[in-house]
């Protein structure tokens, strides 16, 4: 779609016409209203709103992103990807990240997206100016929530103009009230009697009696395309007073009266060449002669040479950049065009279609090529091109204009083709379409394919639909439907369909990662991975890293997770992609195992962040589980509790009747912190593991040590010691600390035993400092015996020992500094950027701003040098 030629008639400030009339008054009245979010040009056709734009933006001394809407751009990734390329015009690193998440298959929430755009916005180091032209044409109401979710939020360096013949879409109301929008209308943008007589008189060369220049600006009440129209036709009149004074009636029965004149006017090779170009939303010379049908018209030069013509003698075409190689005509003189074409021909038109069709696909321009198609009503040629050698066009941005034309069709030529219902199931989805709408397409497809022949073509089209199914099944976690359809999709798909394997590919990991089949899963992951890479679908890459690292975790892989995860924070972005949010929540939970609970703390506060922004049930609230686990090794119960009732609404807001056996452990711990031991036993009365373990931890602390450690017994009698590893870890150390209550230190020994050789590959420390005084009397004896020196040692390190105590030289300081901020002072002192220490850290550019602040407020600083001076004093490097 990143067409240069393309890009130029959307992306660039359209070329100033020379019959320009300079607005002196209406430039000054935008440059005044600079100082509010948002500039709005609204008038019928024909006023001249981009002309005054472009003129404007001439003089204005400020960054300048354009965007020139069309029809096709109602497709809300189109739109957006455009909306970014635009802003790329200002900074060309904006949306590297952003555009191939929008280009995704999968889709996202209109904010999330928008919130990734505002914050690359707010990065910009100079005012600029958005200008979105030809808003009108946009009936997309995503569309719209994503321009009003940028005027809220947009920064104060960036200023939005918005050009539209009607405005009925947008929430004005507000942005009045707060004096934030300056308005142009119909009536300012007509021109006065001055501005009448120098464009008559001078740009379009007539001499004009200053009664006469009166008389035709009261009767086309300074509408300009009226206005050049008129100078248009009396270029043959001998008689401008009789003409004027015939001119009269509305604007369009006058604009097609003198469209009757001037094309008369025109030798009829130019109103051939008019007409049969009318097809075109935008043209190039070699594609107006991949149109030509007249021999005649050859008098006249090439397609290019005809173009330059036209805008010599000014009839409505807009050149469209500096190079005139692009042109659009005027959008009512093109309306008009083809309504006459119409009547003229209708035969013709299909036939215009079809060439125009074939130049955009000799080019590379499938999306281009598939419209002219589908105008032209050729079934066959419009499903081919729907294909998009090998990227089909809904996953390239044309989710509209597709799901448009299929619905269009009659169901006996979607039968004849069960392609196209394929395609329309897969539009559906990417669009965020119900299930119930997917499945019903999907049946119709099985049913089509029934109905023909075996071939390669029916086994990879049933492959595509058993894909499908594979993504619907997801959201439920049916393991077992996923994996039969992401298996059947994998025997049946074309080798060389690789968009559709490497989704295939990566749900029957999930499928193996939920039977806790972790090698399976690994197994399945990293060809997702190396697939995804080789076709750029990077939430696929992201996906498959996370759960990959999630595997290597279960599997008590720590360091090996951490890579992975780590991998997509160098993914992320800054501000990181959503879909990272498992990232970051997953090194939450590796640096609260390894003791580094301030770490943890921030991390899983960027994962509860990142995670709000995604329709999802439960990550944000096992975040908010995770942070109360570190609260309360903190010795901070209020906190812990806060972010307990935080998970709590959280899950009741999404997903009332779901149970989170996460948040039903942590509850219990806080309550038997408290002693509240009848309180804890209550959480119980569900049967499950995590049930389980708290009754045993309630019992334990009733006394009842024999009753708890059969109901551990009980649940490792049922583990998979080979695929639980994790939980079997788990309850061996909770049973090692129960059997020390009991003084039968040679039993636990020997089950610490087992568990240091299983936790000290990946480094755990909570696990067992979490246990308190009897497991620190066991590693004692565990130290005293010799067994792992360096791991027991670490281990009774870290049991009285709070993550947040700082160096004993911070004393001095009022509030001593985190060892995060100790961290970021260091990578200050080493002459770091803001932006280095993030990539470094793998943190937002935003957080490290924050522990900036705070390390200066600390320190009594105000500069970076400050600090460093500060710091050297007190001894802290």
């Amino acid at each position: 779609m990143k067409d240069d030629g393309i890009l130029a008639t959307k992306l660039h400030i359209p070329i100033l016409r020379k019959y320009i009339v300079p607005r002196t008054r209406l430039s000054e009245r935008l440059s005044e209203g600079l100082y509010r979010k948002v500039t709005l040009v609204s008038a019928p056709a024909g006023f001249g709103k981009t002309t005054l734009i472009s003129e404007w933006l001439t003089v204005c001394k400020q960054e300048i992103a354009w965007f020139s809407i069309d029809q096709e751009d109602n497709d809300l990734t189109r739109f957006l990807t455009y909306l970014v390329l635009a802003l790329q015009s200002i900074s060309e690193s904006i949306g590297d990240r952003i555009l191939p998440l929008v280009r995704s298959s999968q889709s996202l929430p209109v904010e999330t997206i928008m919130t990734y755009v505002v914050d690359e916005i707010s990065t910009f180091q100079t005012p600029c100016i958005l200008i979105l032209d030809d808003l009108h044409v946009i009936q997309s109401e995503p569309i719209y929530d994503a321009i009003h979710f940028l005027i809220e939020y947009m920064p104060s360096e960036m200023h939005l103009v918005i050009s539209t013949r009607e405005t009925k879409k947008l929430r004005l109301s507000s942005l009045r009230v707060r004096d934030q929008i300056t308005e142009l209308r119909a009536e300012d943008l007509q021109f006065n009697k001055s501005e009448t007589e120098r464009f008559m008189n001078h740009t379009m060369g007539l001499t004009l009696e200053p009664e006469e220049v009166h008389l035709l600006e009261s009767r086309t009440e300074g509408w300009i395309a009226g206005l050049q129209l008129a100078a248009l036709s009396m270029r043959n009149s001998t008689d401008y007073h009789e003409f004027i004074r015939s001119f009269s009636g509305n604007h369009h029965l006058v604009l097609d009266y003198l469209l009757e004149e001037v094309l008369k006017k025109q030798p009829k090779p130019i109103q051939n060449f008019l007409l049969r170009t009318a097809v075109l939303d935008r043209m190039c010379g070699s594609l107006c002669d991949a149109l030509s049908e007249n021999e005649l018209e050859r008098d006249y030069g090439t397609g290019q040479d005809i173009l330059e013509y036209l805008e010599r003698i000014n009839l409505f075409i807009i050149p469209l950049d500096n190079d005139r190689y692009w042109y659009r005509y005027h959008h009512l003189f093109s309306d008009l065009l083809r309504h006459r074409l119409l009547r003229c021909s209708t035969t013709r038109v299909p036939v215009l279609h079809i060439q125009a069709s074939k130049w955009y696909e000799m080019k590379g321009l499938f999306i281009e090529a598939f419209h002219h198609a589908s105008e032209a009503n050729d079934i066959d040629r419009a499903a081919r091109l729907l294909e998009g050698d090998g990227m089909p066009l809904h996953l390239r941005g044309a989710t509209a204009p597709v799901l448009h034309w299929l619905e269009s069709l009659d169901r006996s030529i979607l039968d004849d083709r069960p392609n196209l219902w394929v395609t329309y199931a897969s539009t559906l989805t990417v669009s965020g379409h119900p299930i119930s709408n997917v499945e019903e397409k999907l049946r119709m497809a099985e049913l089509a394919l029934q109905q023909k022949e075996s071939s390669e073509e029916k086994s990879d089209l049933t492959g595509h639909v058993s894909a499908i199914r594979a993504m619907l099944a997801i959201p439920k976690n049916d393991a077992e439907a996923i994996k039969i359809h992401s298996k059947c999709a994998l025997e049946l798909l074309r080798p060389d369909n690789l968009s559709i394997r490497t989704s295939a590919t990566w749900t029957l990991g999930f499928a193996y990662q939920l039977k806790c089949d972790y090698k399976l899963a690994s197994k399945a992951y990293t060809e997702a991975i190396a697939s995804a890479k080789a076709t750029d679908n990077l939430l696929i890459t992201i996906a498959a890293t996370i759960c990959l690292g999630q595997v290597q975790e279960a599997e008590l892989m720590l360091h090996s997770a951490k890579e992975k995860f780590k991998k997509v924070l160098q993914l992320a972005g800054d501000p990181p992609l959503p879909s990272t949010c498992e990232a970051y929540f997953g090194m939450a939970r590796l640096l609260y195992q390894w003791n580094r609970l301030d770490e943890a703390e921030e991390y899983g506060q960027l994962g509860v962040r990142l995670a709000l922004k995604l329709e999802t049930i439960d990550t944000p609230a096992a975040c908010y589980v995770l942070l109360a686990r570190i609260k309360l090794a903190q010795k901070d119960n209020n906190r812990a509790a806060s972010y307990i009732e935080q998970a709590k609404e959280f899950l009741h807001s999404r997903h009332p009747q779901y149970q989170m056996p996460e948040l039903t452990e942590v509850q219990g711990l806080l309550l038997l912190s408290r002693g509240q031991f009848t309180a804890a036993d209550k959480l119980t009365e569900k049967p499950n593991d995590t049930n389980t373990i708290i009754r045993s931890r309630v019992l334990w602390a009733q006394g009842k040590t024999t009753e708890a450690r059969k109901l551990l017994e009980l649940m490792l009698q049922k583990m998979d010691r080979k695929r639980q590893k994790y939980e079997v870890l788990k309850i061996l150390v909770i049973k090692a600390a129960i059997l020390q209550t009991d003084h039968k230190i040679e039993a636990s020994l020997q089950i610490l035993e087992e568990a240091l050789k299983l936790a000290e590959p990946g480094g755990y420390i909570r696990l067992f400092a979490d246990e308190g005084e009897p497991m620190r009397q066991l590693l004692k004896e565990a130290h005293v015996r010799g067994w792992m020196p360096s791991y027991t040692s670490q281990l009774l390190s870290a049991g009285d020992v709070q993550q947040d105590t700082q160096i004993s030289s911070t004393k001095s300081l009022v509030e001593p500094l985190t060892k995060r901020e100790l961290q970021v002072l260091q990578l200050i002192a080493q002459g770091l950027s803001n932006d280095e220490i993030g990539k470094q850290l793998y943190l937002a550019l935003d957080t490290v701003k924050g522990h900036n602040r705070r390390i200066f407020g600390k320190l009594q600083v105000r500069r970076r040098t400050e600090a460093v001076a500060r710091a050297r004093e007190l001894g802290l490097f």
